[in-house]
C-alpha cells in the first residue's frame, strides 16, 4: 500500500513540474493515443513523451510513450497481471513487458485519418494485436473505425481479409517461447479479424466522455474475466495541460482507472537570453561578461582580411548552431559589435576546433554556411591563463530500476558530487561521487536466470545493494581529446570508467558537420570493479573493441549507428542504434544487439534491445540533457562499456 502511494505521489509530484505548452491526445489503457482499451488515428506532436498509469482487472500497467515524429508513436509497458502465477516457484503476481508501435498512413482531411500499429509485437505476445484504424473528426464529435487481429479479433468477427493474398495469414503463432523476438509471421495473421470502433464527445476543455466497441479476447491469455458486453465508457477530466485523468467501465465487469502526464521535451529550453549593461565604454568587456551570463565563453576575437569579424567561442548549454548564432546576434543588437554583415564563428569542444561557420548575424533567417578555414588579419583578443581551472557542483540525483522480477519500480535518492579539474582544454579528470541519502534497493534479491557467455551485467542488483557502502565512487578517470586532422578525430580515457568497469582505451572518429557519415573504431580494456563502488576489483578482465559508422539522416534529426565487434562478455556481432535528436538537444531512440549467442543460448527476450533518451532539465540552476534508458531485461551478451564521452555525440550538436 506504501509502494503505491510513493508512486503515486512521485507521479503527482512529476505532473506539477512540468510545464508543458500544449495539451495532447489521450492515451488508452496502453499508453498509444486511442480511445479506452482501444487505438485511433491521431498521433501527438514531435517530442511528445508521456507516462501512463492504468489500473484495471485483473492488471496494472505502466505504460511509456514516445513520439519521435508527428507520425510515429512508440514505447513499452510494465504489466502486473493479478490472479496469475509469475512461476519458476517465486510467489509473486505474473509480469509483462513489451513494445507498442503506431505508424500514421494519413491525416484527416475529406477522408479520415488513417494509421496502423502493433501492440505487443516484441514480447510475450500476451497482449499482441495488430490493427488498422481511421478516425474522423466533425465539431465536438471524434469517430474512430478500425480493424484488428489478434487479442482485437474475439468479436464481430469475419475472415480475415490478408488470406486472399496468402493462406499463410490464417495461422498464427500463439507460443511465444521465450519472448523478445520478431513473430513477422503472425502479424495480421490468424484465422479471424474483428471491426472495433468508438465515439469521443468533447464536453468542454476539460472533460470528454469515450464509448467504444471492443472485441478484445476474453479471458485471452492475460486471463480477463469473461465479458458481459463488449462496450466500454469512460470520462476523461484533464486537469492540466500534462496531467489527465481517467475513469472506464469495461466489458460490464470492472471499474478502470488512468492517470496519464505528458510533456514535450523537445519545446524544453534552457537557454534563454539575457543582457546586463556593465559601467564601461568597452565593448569588448561587455562582450565577455554577457557571453559569461549566457553560459558561453569567449575564447579569440579577430578579424580576417576583409575586416569581418570572427568570433572562437567555447561551451556545451547550446544544442544547435542556430541558437548559438542567435545570441550572437542578439548581442551585436545590444553592443553594436560590428557594422558589416557577416561574422565567423569557430566553435571549440574541449580543446578541439569543432567548426567554421559563417553567416549574416544582421538576417536571423540567413543560413549557416561551413568554411574550410578563414584568413585571421589581426587578434584583438584572445584568452590565456584560465588554467589549471577546477570546478564542482552537488545535485540531487534519482536513481530507478524499472521491471525487475520483484516489482515494478525501485529507487534510491541520491547526493552527487561532479567535479572536473582541467589541465587545459583537452586534458582533464572527471569525478562523480555518491552518497544514498535513501533507496529500497535491498528489496532485489531475486538472482539472475543465467550468466551466459560471463557475467557482466546480471550482478547489476549486487551493484546496487552495494551502494549503501559509504562514498559510491561512480567515475574517476582522466581524459584527453586531440584534433588530428580535418575531420579525424581521438579521444583517450583510462581510469574508473563507469559503475561497473575500470580501464583505459582510445577512440578515433572521422566525421564532418555538414557530411552525412562519420566512421570510426574503440578499443578498451576493462576490468570488473567490485560491488562496493570503491578501488577494489575482481578477477574478470576483457578487451572489448568495435567498428562504428554513423550516417545522419540528412536534416531530417534523425541518426543511426552500426557497430561490430567483441563486447564485454566476449560474444562477438553488431549493434543497430537509430534515434531522433532534436534541436534543443533532447534525443529519442531504441536499439539491438545480435551475436554470435544464439536466441536459445541467450534464454527469455531472445536478444538485446531497449530504448533511451535524453532529456533537459534545469535543476538548482545546474543545466543538462539527463540520460535515461530501459531494456526489458538486463543479460550479459551484448553488453557494451558505458563510455564516459563518445566523440559523435560531443560533435553532433554542431551539424547543420
Amino acid at each position: 500500500m506504501f509502494r503505491a502511494f510513493s508512486q503515486l505521489l512521485c507521479f503527482g509530484l512529476l505532473s506539477l513540474a512540468i510545464n508543458s505548452e500544449t495539451s495532447e491526445p489521450s492515451k488508452n489503457n496502453h499508453g498509444i493515443s486511442g480511445l479506452i482499451n482501444l487505438p485511433n488515428a491521431y498521433f501527438a506532436d514531435a517530442g511528445d513523451a508521456s507516462m501512463t498509469i492504468f489500473r484495471g482487472e485483473p492488471d496494472r500497467k505502466y505504460s511509456f510513450t514516445f513520439s519521435p515524429t508527428n507520425w510515429m508513436e512508440s514505447g513499452f509497458y510494465y504489466s502486473d497481471i493479478t490472479g496469475k502465477a509469475y512461476g519458476g516457484g517465486y510467489e509473486q503476481s505474473y509480469k509483462d513487458k513489451g513494445f507498442n508501435v503506431k505508424f500514421k498512413l494519413k491525416e484527416q482531411g475529406r477522408l479520415p485519418a488513417l494509421a496502423i500499429g502493433l501492440n505487443d509485437f516484441a514480447g510475450t505476445g500476451i497482449y499482441s494485436s495488430e490493427y488498422i484504424v481511421s478516425s474522423y473528426q466533425y465539431n465536438n464529435f471524434d469517430f474512430t473505425l478500425g480493424l484488428g487481429w489478434g487479442n482485437l479479433a474475439g468479436s464481430a468477427n469475419f475472415t480475415n481479409p490478408f488470406s486472399q493474398i496468402s493462406d499463410k495469414f490464417l495461422d498464427r503463432q500463439t507460443s511465444y517461447g521465450e519472448g523478445g523476438d520478431f513473430n513477422f509471421s503472425s502479424y495480421f495473421a490468424g484465422k479471424d479479424a474483428s471491426l472495433f470502433a468508438g465515439i469521443e464527445y468533447i464536453i468542454n476543455d476539460e472533460f470528454k466522455f469515450k464509448t467504444e466497441f471492443d472485441p478484445t479476447i476474453t479471458p485471452g491469455r492475460v486471463g480477463y474475466e469473461e465479458k458481459s458486453s463488449n462496450l466500454n465508457f469512460a470520462l476523461d477530466y484533464r486537469a492540466t495541460n500534462t496531467l489527465l485523468t481517467s475513469v472506464s467501465f469495461e466489458r460490464g465487469n470492472y471499474v478502470g482507472v488512468k492517470f496519464v502526464i505528458t510533456d514535450n521535451i523537445s519545446r524544453r529550453n534552457l537557454n534563454t537570453y539575457s543582457y546586463r549593461k556593465i559601467d564601461t565604454d568597452s565593448k569588448l568587456a561587455q562582450l565577455v561578461v554577457n557571453l559569461q551570463d549566457n553560459g558561453i565563453s569567449l575564447e579569440q576575437l579577430s578579424y580576417n582580411d576583409v575586416n569581418e569579424l570572427v568570433v572562437g567561442l567555447r561551451q556545451t548549454n547550446y544544442q544547435n548552431p542556430k541558437t548559438l548564432v542567435s545570441v550572437i546576434s542578439q548581442l551585436d543588437k545590444d553592443i553594436g559589435l560590428t557594422n558589416k554583415d557577416e561574422v565567423t564563428i569557430k566553435n571549440y569542444v574541449n580543446g578541439m576546433e569543432v567548426s567554421t561557420l559563417k553567416t549574416n548575424i544582421k538576417n536571423n533567417n540567413t543560413a549557416l554556411k561551413n568554411i574550410d578555414k578563414t584568413k585571421i588579419a589581426r587578434t584583438i583578443y584572445s584568452k590565456e591563463g584560465e588554467f589549471p581551472r577546477y570546478f564542482q557542483f552537488i545535485q540531487p540525483k534519482l536513481r530507478t530500476f524499472i521491471g525487475s522480477r520483484e516489482g515494478f519500480l525501485y529507487y534510491g535518492l541520491f547526493l552527487e558530487h561532479i567535479s572536473k579539474y582541467m589541465f587545459n582544454d583537452g586534458l582533464f579528470i572527471d569525478s562523480q561521487l555518491a552518497v544514498s541519502l535513501n533507496n529500497n534497493f535491498d528489496e532485489l534479491t531475486i538472482p539472475p536466470v543465467d550468466t551466459y557467455p560471463a557475467q557482466v551485467r546480471t550482478d547489476i542488483k549486487d551493484y546496487l545493494n552495494g551502494i549503501d557502502e559509504g562514498i559510491a565512487i561512480k567515475r574517476l578517470n582522466i581524459n584527453k581529446f586531440s584534433k588530428l586532422s580535418k575531420n579525424s578525430y581521438l579521444f583517450i580515457s583510462g581510469g574508473i570508467l563507469e559503475e561497473m568497469f575500470n580501464g583505459f582505451g582510445v577512440e578515433y572518429l572521422n566525421h564532418s558537420i555538414d557530411r552525412n557519415l562519420s566512421y570510426g573504431f574503440e578499443v578498451f580494456r576493462v576490468k570488473k570493479r567490485g560491488y562496493e563502488y570503491d578501488f577494489k576489483m575482481l578477477d574478470y578482465m576483457k578487451t572489448t573493441a568495435h567498428a562504428n559508422l554513423y550516417y545522419k539522416f540528412g536534416n531530417s534529426g534523425f541518426h543511426s549507428k552500426l557497430s561490430w565487434g567483441q563486447y564485454l562478455a566476449g560474444d562477438e556481432g553488431g549493434t543497430i542504434k537509430v534515434w531522433k535528436r532534436f534541436r534543443n538537444g533532447a534525443e529519442m531512440g531504441a536499439y539491438a544487439t545480435f551475436t554470435d549467442v544464439s536466441f536459445e543460448e541467450y534464454g527469455e527476450g531472445s536478444f538485446d534491445k531497449g530504448v533511451f533518451f535524453k532529456i533537459p532539465f534545469d535543476v538548482f540552476g545546474q543545466k543538462s540533457l539527463n540520460p535515461f534508458g530501459w531494456k526489458p531485461l538486463t543479460k550479459d551478451p551484448g553488453s557494451k562499456l558505458n563510455k564516459p564521452y563518445e566523440l559523435y555525440n560531443e560533435l553532433i550538436r554542431f551539424n547543420l
